[in-house]
């Protein structure tokens, strides 16, 4: 009997034990970018005086990419699109790179991306931005797609920087 009340005082006893609840954290990898604030294209005129399809400008940036929690990050796509003032969508691209780009824990790379715009979006654009000037202001959204060491993928915040068409004429 008296070791059926101790076993009964053992069990009572621990049953009101507890362990605290342990904090989950979760790992990703964070990326930032570093890029000139505003992209300017210097579109020329056809022929006919105006932007049109014919009429593009492309331009290489370096962007740098920077890692900010400590774990390798796996770069598989930059995406950016050109919208107007108006919110609508005038070009976009989407880079894809089959070998993956490496950005150390805690570190930075620079990647060159090609950026364009088209006559016909600059005239568009243009249009929107409160005068018809030939000189376009406009906004483009970046966003890259990565991966970690564990396979699960992720995107970045939306980067947002300025465009700028002017004419050279």
């Amino acid at each position: 009997m008296k070791k059926l009340i101790s076993i009964v005082f053992f069990l009572i006893l621990l049953s009101s034990c507890y362990t605290l609840p342990v904090a989950l954290k979760y790992y990703q990898p964070v990326l930032d970018i570093s890029i000139k604030d505003t992209l300017q294209f210097i579109i020329p005129k056809g022929n006919d005086s105006i932007w049109n399809h014919e009429d593009i400008d492309s331009i290489f940036e370096d962007m740098i990419i920077f890692e900010n929690q400590g774990l390798n990050a796996y770069v598989t796509e930059i995406d950016w699109n050109i919208y107007d003032y108006s919110s609508r969508l005038r070009e976009s691209y989407k880079k894809i790179f089959l070998k993956p780009v490496l950005i150390n824990k805690s570190s930075n790379d620079t990647l060159s991306i090609l950026f364009y715009l088209n006559g016909n979006d600059a005239s568009e654009i243009d249009s929107e931005d409160g005068s018809t000037d030939n000189v376009a202001y406009g906004i483009v959204k970046i966003q890259i797609k990565y991966y970690d060491d564990y396979g699960s993928t992720y995107f970045s915040n939306i980067f947002y920087k300025n465009v700028k068409a002017i004419s050279d004429n």
